[in-house]
């Protein structure tokens, strides 16, 4: 059966938008031309598949980086895209149909899925904060999530980039400026409240974090390190400011402008890394002390990077979770372009490609590991001292996303772990009336009760179809979306 989750929701409503665009090449004239798959599914994923031919805009890097937005402005980017929305939804309408002429897709339920969930974070998620930049809400949840909120803005990525000019552009960028406050403010938070004060359903959070003259109402003297005023989950889980990262980097390069890397951003990214070398030393360096951790001993100084929760919210084991240390690789990369060239500073960009070709070693070393085929896959999760943890996980990151994420595979062993991932040899891996990739997070579902731990998340059947090697797999995964 499939479950619903907060995160399964907002993830789906953005990423069925590269699935749909990867089958129907989604041009809104309705054209089709040789490679328009990748096109889309690159333009989606906020980077254009002629990037390296692209000449990016060198604007300076502004002083100040607050962006704030009218009520004016945001009721116009909200008309722009379900304008944007009507029109990709009549595009692939005539794709789908002549696409999949003869067979059993619902073509126009599909394209009507496509454009609410295209309209779904502008319509409902966009929120107006204290200093007027933009929060968005985690959806069905009112805080702000620094992944998933990077996640709902991708697909507009695109529109800010139309050459005429798009009001989602300064929506996007107040957005990003918001994200860099709170991971400056708390480097360790993965979410948070839109306001702050005394209240239960303000911030910061009373349970988790430690009393301090701006929160004596917060009772956890033992938590560290100190909050920030908004803080609300204090879930360490280390992928949560690499979507940051990748969200600036996407809108560098397909919007072609440097606007939005100011000198905070550059600040960011050197907390980023303190949080990396700090963590590589779980056990000997870091003060975090918010969250119990999963007994169990593991190696330090190995390359790898200590996270306290997966991305599901759920603790990860002693030791290191792999998909999370390659979408680390993946960002500190990223991350290094962005330092030498529009931020200036080459400094920061070697430190930044050092601690990437460490993290590498590590996951090659440690992460590769022998399936129970005998052929070589990535580990979900290691210790460095020889224990290993075997399955894959719906969220992201996670290995299954492995190319959509941009990673290189240097050893090639991404085909066979996705044989494994998507096999009943994989924990995770349900076969019933459906098959999907699901994950151990109990949840009661919004319309399935009965459903705990054992269930298809939609976010695992998507990602299986964005991945998938042939344009059949892609449709059997749209017709299960569906049904």
């Amino acid at each position: 059966m499939m479950c619903r989750a907060s995160f399964s929701i907002i993830v789906t409503a953005s990423t069925i938008c590269t699935l749909v665009g990867a089958v129907a090449q989604c041009l809104p004239d309705g054209d089709v031309s040789e490679g328009s798959d990748d096109a889309c599914l690159l333009s989606l994923r906020g980077v254009t598949k002629n990037d390296a031919d692209r000449s990016v805009k060198a604007e300076s890097v502004r002083a100040s980086s607050r962006v704030t937005v009218t009520s004016s402005e945001m009721l116009g980017a909200r008309t722009e895209v379900r304008k944007e929305a009507e029109a990709l939804k009549n595009g692939l309408l005539a794709n789908l149909a002549r696409r999949f002429s003869g067979s059993s897709l619902n073509v126009s339920k599909l394209a009507n899925m496509f454009e609410r969930t295209y309209r779904f974070n502008a319509d409902r998620t966009l929120k107006e904060f204290s200093d007027g930049s933009v929060f968005v809400s985690t959806g069905d949840i009112k805080q702000m999530w620094l992944r998933d909120s990077s996640v709902q803005m991708m697909p507009y990525l695109p529109l800010a980039a139309k050459p005429e000019g798009s009001a989602m552009r300064k929506v996007l960028e107040s957005v990003m400026y918001r994200q860099v406050q709170f991971f400056l403010g708390d480097p360790y938070a993965s979410a948070f409240y839109q306001t702050t004060g005394p209240g239960k359903d303000d911030g910061p959070s009373k349970d988790s974090c430690p009393p301090s003259e701006s929160c004596p109402n917060c009772h956890c003297p033992t938590c560290a390190p100190a909050c920030s005023p908004y803080t609300y989950q204090t879930d360490f889980e280390l992928d949560s400011p690499l979507f940051v990262v990748l969200l600036h980097h996407a809108y560098w390069k397909t919007v072609g402008t440097a606007s939005h890397l100011s000198p905070e951003f550059g600040d960011a990214l050197r907390t980023l890394l303190q949080v990396v070398r700090t963590e590589q030393f779980h056990k000997s360096k870091s003060a975090y002390n918010r969250k119990q951790a999963m007994p169990g001993d593991f190696a330090e100084g190995i390359g790898l990077v200590w996270s306290q929760a997966l991305p599901s919210d759920d603790k990860a084991g002693p030791g290191y979770v792999v998909p999370q240390n390659i979408m680390l690789e993946v960002v500190l990369r990223k991350a290094a372009e962005m330092a030498s060239g529009p931020l200036n500073d080459t400094s920061l960009a070697a430190d930044l490609r050092e601690e990437a070709a460490n993290v590498e070693a590590g996951i090659q070393k440690y992460g590769v590991v022998p399936g129970p085929d005998g052929q070589k896959i990535y580990a979900f999760a290691v210790d460095g001292l020889g224990g290993v943890k075997t399955m894959d996980d719906a969220n992201m990151p996670n290995l299954l996303w492995l190319p959509f994420l941009g990673y290189e595979d240097p050893g090639k062993h991404y085909d066979a772990t996705r044989k494994f991932v998507l096999s009943e040899k994989d924990p995770n891996y349900f076969i019933g009336r459906y098959k999907g990739l699901g994950s151990a997070h109990a949840t009661t579902g919004d319309h399935h009760p009965w459903c705990q731990s054992r269930c298809i998340w939609h976010l695992g059947l998507i990602m299986e179809g964005v991945t998938a090697p042939s344009d059949e797999q892609k449709l059997d995964i749209m017709k299960e979306v569906l049904e």
